[in-house]
């Protein structure tokens, strides 16, 4: 258990949010969350208290009027249907409450609902340039791209400007650029009736920074808010996560806009905020998450190819975890592994002097005296220049929605791979923290520069005798975009002296590797020659030249000898078509294996985001069909629309892989 000792958030808050105070950290009265350890499945209400027909819980509800249980999270990933919220009076303190359960053997964990702190000090003098973009090189960038309405960036936040809390009054530099899928302009977890209105100005801020929409001849350009070359700009989601009056957001509304985020398509979350919670004690062996739920939606994002990103703080510190008594001290979700931490800069590239640093950090971004929007009831010119890495973490999020527009199909490794690759080092001008501040600051015309690049070619390929196959290596590239390699295999039957009459045979594989054996080949006496050579394959399919060519000695090519002894056996792998399509409710999906392979059959829909995996396992070499049913993992039946199947193999035999995709057509 944690022993929370350090003051790492100091929080002012409105008297009807009553808030709580213990041993440094801040949190909010009258509501708990729980981990049980079991599902809850009947939820009732008697008297005024909820009920589940379990004395462990009703008794507590009795004692405490606890008037509310309801699950935190929509989904079941891992342990998130564990997950549960409780409301009582505020005259019942929450240590009393938390204490009765954490007495229950039913229950997991009793969490406190923290109120963090969000990473911006605002500054109200006017700075008349973005020089933050142009740092950046976000000028030459655009030249490619400057941001695609397909891309979702979601801003987890105070809300944005309504002018007069009317949609036809959003900010005039947002207002195209806002999602509107759910018809409240996004979501707002202290009010869910209202639209999400920013009365502190901080998430119009930052919405201004990442989608503000650009080349308008109004107000200011933001990193992805479209304008060049037909771009229309990134959508931004809003989600309200933060009390009016107050910068400080949620432990529990943060992890439920998390997964509704991602259940509504975002490809991108953005969290200035942090939320930190002191040291532990006991190290090492109870080291325990203080923050679960949020743990678990970042996970759960994660999962299903967000890009997450967060500020760092602004505390000055150094947070690198070196032993157990720090774990606590690292601000969430900005240490999980799964987010990308931002550290801030100014325009010297020099560490912000407030700015949080430690060897968890991923990259560093201008945010200091950042002008965006504003919203216009305290401002009435809609701009307004903030510092903090708060101003640092949507920079980020903008250049990685940048590279989505650029490359739909980059998946959210490869993004955070490129943003680190292509980040400019600025140890030598921050020698008392190199090492803690990323990979450096992030360079968006580089980020593109490389996605529009085709990839070097293959270098130090070298061929071994191994077990008389021919073993091919070769140096693996260091892009970040790059996705496989292309071998291509060149078989020369010398029949007789005169190269005339030699005949030759051709083969075209890919693997993610940076080797191949070549089973269909035996190396010993025989009148045929192998040769090999390499090329690298990009996201965006752009190959590179081949590598040089190495050959073995004269030898023993039969094609498809493999299937030999094996009649019923393909000679090729293949995925075929989907029949009937279109089709309802069910379809028929055939696919062929030459090799005993591992196997994955998933079903997407026309967003990208994965509705069903139908095959995960080794298969045997063979013909398959498998029948979909038009249901998602949770045996949801799926609604009519476009949606595509993707097959990948891996050759357990051989360094062999095989994707493809394809798509089909429900139709109700």
């Amino acid at each position: 258990m944690f022993r929370i000792t350090q003051l790492l958030v100091l929080v002012l808050f409105q008297l009807i949010n009553l808030a709580f105070s213990q041993e440094g950290v801040t949190y909010k009265g009258g509501t708990l969350i729980l981990k049980v350890k079991n599902e809850i499945s009947n939820i009732v209400t008697e008297n005024g208290n909820a009920k589940i027909n379990e004395n462990w819980f009703d008794d507590i509800s009795t004692q405490y009027s606890i008037s509310e249980l309801k699950p935190v999270f929509q989904n079941d990933f891992e342990d998130m249907e564990l997950f549960y919220y409780v409301e009582f009076p505020t005259s019942n303190t929450v240590d009393a409450v938390k204490s009765a359960f954490e007495n229950e053997t039913q229950v997991e964990s009793a969490l406190n609902v923290v109120i963090g702190e969000s990473y911006s000090t605002p500054n109200d003098a006017l700075y008349a340039n973005q020089w933050n973009l142009t740092k950046i090189e976000a000028p030459d960038a655009w030249d490619e791209e400057s941001g695609s309405s397909s891309v979702i960036v979601a801003i987890l936040d105070t809300g944005i400007d309504f002018g007069n809390g009317s949609p036809s009054d959003i900010h005039p530099d947002l207002s195209a650029n806002i999602w509107n899928g759910n018809g409240m302009y996004g979501k707002n977890y202290y009010s869910p009736v209202d639209f999400p209105l920013d009365d502190g100005g901080h998430g119009t801020h930052v919405a201004g920074i990442v989608g503000a929409i650009t080349n308008n001849s109004i107000g200011v350009a933001g990193l992805a808010g479209g304008g060049f070359s037909g771009d229309t700009g990134v959508k931004i989601m809003v989600a309200k996560v933060q009390a009016p009056g107050s910068f400080a957001p949620y432990s529990l509304w943060v992890a439920q806009a998390i997964e509704w985020a991602t259940d509504n398509g975002a490809d991108i979350i953005n969290m200035s905020f942090g939320f930190g919670s002191g040291s532990s004690t006991g190290c090492p062996e109870t080291w325990t998450e203080p923050f679960q739920e949020i743990k678990i939606a970042c996970d759960y994002a994660y999962s299903n190819g967000v890009i997450l990103v967060a500020a760092a703080g602004n505390d000055s510190n150094d947070r690198t975890v070196t032993s157990c008594n720090d774990f606590g001290k690292a601000p969430r979700p900005a240490f999980y592994s799964n987010v990308i931490a931002v550290a801030n800069t100014n325009n010297t590239d020099l560490k912000y002097t407030t700015s949080t640093y430690a060897d968890y950090i991923d990259v560093s971004a201008p945010g200091a005296v950042i002008k965006s929007t504003d919203i216009r009831t305290s401002n009435p010119t809609g701009y307004n220049s903030r510092t903090g890495t708060s101003m640092s973490s949507p920079l980020v999020a903008g250049l990685a929605a940048l590279i989505k527009s650029y490359a739909p199909n980059a998946d959210n490794d490869m993004v955070r791979d490129i943003l680190k690759e292509t980040s400019d080092d600025i140890d030598a001008l921050n020698p008392s923290y190199a090492g803690k501040l990323g990979s450096g600051r992030i360079n968006a015309n580089l980020a593109i520069t490389l996605l529009k690049d085709v990839p070097a070619k293959p270098t130090s390929i070298n061929l071994q005798n191994v077990s008389n196959k021919p073993y091919i290596t070769w140096a693996a590239n260091t892009e970040a975009d790059l996705v496989k390699y292309k071998v291509h295999i060149t078989y020369e039957e010398r029949n007789g002296l005169n190269p005339r009459f030699w005949s030759y045979s051709y083969a075209t594989l890919y693997t993610t590797e940076t080797n191949y054996t070549d089973n269909s080949f035996y190396i010993g006496v025989g009148n045929t020659y192998a040769y090999y050579k390499v090329a690298a394959v990009d996201i965006l399919d752009k190959t590179s030249l081949y590598s040089t060519s190495v050959s073995t000695t004269g030898g023993l090519f039969k094609e498809g000898q493999i299937n030999d002894d094996h009649n019923n056996i393909p000679i090729t792998t293949a995925l075929n078509a989907n029949y009937p399509n279109p089709f309802n409710p069910s379809t028929n999906i055939p696919f062929d294996i030459a090799s005993d392979s591992q196997v994955n059959l998933s079903i997407y829909d026309s967003r990208g985001s994965l509705v069903n995996t139908l095959v995960n396992q080794t298969l045997s070499a063979g013909t398959y069909n498998i029948t979909w049913a038009s249901l998602n993992s949770l045996g949801h039946k799926m609604s009519s629309g476009v949606y595509y199947y993707k097959l990948e193999i891996r050759s357990l035999n051989s360094q062999e892989n095989y994707i493809n995709t394809k798509k089909m057509v429900l139709l109700k």
